[in-house]
């Protein structure tokens, strides 16, 4: 089992247990929660019942996970390549001098 998570959506507090493959479930959380308050700035806070409303919000949990997991990966492939290249610099320049 994963742990559980709550989050403070228009108001409200919602309690969600999270997958063990969750990558930073709190991350995942705070992630939702400036992405709903973005949408409910701009006045367009739509109208969904409970369950839809129950049912969107762990699809948009599972799309954040994904997006953290996938910027994570980025970022490590980042500094690798960083890496790489300076190492290979390094050595172009030992060759040069």
């Amino acid at each position: 089992m994963g742990e559980h998570i709550t989050i403070e959506l228009f108001g409200k507090s919602y309690t969600f247990e999270a997958d063990e493959n969750v990558v930073d479930a709190c991350e995942v959380a705070r992630v939702l929660e400036k992405e709903i308050d973005a949408i409910v700035k701009t006045g367009n806070e739509p109208f969904v019942n409970k369950k839809s409303f129950a049912m969107l919000t762990q699809a948009a949990l599972n799309i954040a996970n994904e997006f953290i997991g996938l910027r994570n990966v980025h970022n490590k492939f980042l500094k690798e390549v960083l890496t790489r290249s300076q190492s290979l610099i390094r050595a172009m320049d030992a060759r040069l001098q």
